[in-house]
């Protein structure tokens, strides 16, 4: 389903402080892809998700899909986040 090697890549998951969101997050992250553990309002939870992936170099980003025009300026705002 997925490649076996995410080195190198990023990956922005919404929802990713709990649910199908969370399990997406370790998936990648087991696959060594850098996650970005997008939310909400679940700070904290997105926070204890972070930690929990293996590997390093994890980060939170807070999203609000609502305002998202496909992704509108999120990407440039994530690109400021990550150095990237």
């Amino acid at each position: 389903m997925f490649r076996e090697d995410l080195n190198g890549k990023i990956a922005l998951i919404t929802g990713a402080s709990n649910g199908i969101g969370r399990a997406t997050a370790r998936l990648l992250a087991d696959k060594g892809a850098t996650v970005v553990v997008g939310y909400h309002s679940g700070r904290e939870r997105a926070e204890e998700v972070c930690v929990s992936l293996p590997n390093s170099g994890h980060f939170i980003f807070q999203i609000d899909i609502k305002k998202l025009h496909p992704l509108g300026k999120q990407p440039q705002k994530l690109g400021d986040v990550s150095g990237n």
